[in-house]
Formats: structure tokens, sequence, C-alpha cells
């Protein structure tokens, strides 16, 4: 969208914008102990990163997981933010990023978040196969990969999602 509005609106342009419908979200429960697992690329981290501080902060005993993609470590939106959670909430939330334009360390956080991805990354984060519930936001091909993978590997968890669209 940012491309868009670069290229194509000029002043004086009227916008139409759509209200947040408010659908993305959870119901949080203090006496809860859940596993959360999120799926967040690029700008799709922004009702995510929400979600998983209200969780940390209200569910003490939930852990919540969050596999982030992006081009590159300095194209990560909301990078402090997120490692900021990770360090206040040691033992229940980690990240993993992974990088489609920037070699990682390890291969496995290579590339983008997909089918293929989520399958190979299964195996090696457990919670990605066992999470009580999950999120995905970005865009619309990589929500449909990510619902279909994690309906493979847990089909009786829910699957709340918020996809890109014009």
């Amino acid at each position: 969208m940012s491309r868009e509005l670069a290229t194509r609106v000029r002043p004086g342009d009227m916008l139409e914008v759509g209200t947040p419908v408010g659908r993305f979200r959870t119901a949080v429960d203090p006496a809860r102990v859940r596993s959360y697992v999120a799926f967040a690329a690029g700008s799709g981290i922004t009702p995510v990163l929400s979600l998983a501080t209200d969780i940390l902060a209200r569910e003490a005993n939930s852990r919540f997981t969050l596999i982030y993609g992006n081009r590159s470590m300095a194209r990560t939106m909301f990078l402090e933010d997120t490692l900021a959670l990770k360090n206040r909430y040691l033992g229940r939330f980690s990240v993993h990023f992974v990088m489609s334009r920037e070699p990682q360390q390890t291969e496995l956080l290579n590339g983008r978040i997909d089918t293929a991805k989520i399958l190979e990354l299964a195996p090696q984060i457990v919670d990605i196969a066992s999470a009580d519930e999950y999120f995905v936001c970005g865009p619309g091909h990589m929500v449909d990969q990510v619902r279909d993978a994690v309906k493979l590997l847990n089909s009786g968890a829910p699957v709340r999602f918020e996809r890109f669209t014009a």
C-alpha cells in the first residue's frame, strides 16, 4: 500500500479508509495456561505484537512464540519493541526471525514464511505443532499458506488471521 500511496495519490485526492473491525483478537483469562504461536510478516507485526503484549501481561502462565518474517533485520518493524518483550518475558516469549533477503546463521531461518517453512520449523520449534491457538498476519498468500500448514499439524486449534488487502 505504501508504494501505491507514494506513486498514485496526489494532494487533494480523497481516500476512503475502512474502520478496524476488531475480529483479530482472543479472550484473555488470567487463570488460563496456554501456548500461543503467531506468524507475522512485515507490518503484520503491528497487531501481533499488541496481542502478545496483552496475553503475556495478563496470562502469567501462558507462553507465546513468534515467527516473524522480513526481508532483512534493517527492515524489521518494531525490532526493539519485540526484543524488549522477549527480555521482559524470558522463558515465556520466544521470537524467531525468518529473513528472505539476508542470510541467517541458521539456514532454517532463511526464506519466506510459507507451508514448506512451517513444516520445516515445526520439528525444531515444538509449540508450532501443538499450540492452543494461532495468530497469522501478513500478505494474503502467506496467511493462506500458514493456515493450511497449521491445520495439517494441529487441526483442532483455532487459527485467527488478518490479511493485508487493498
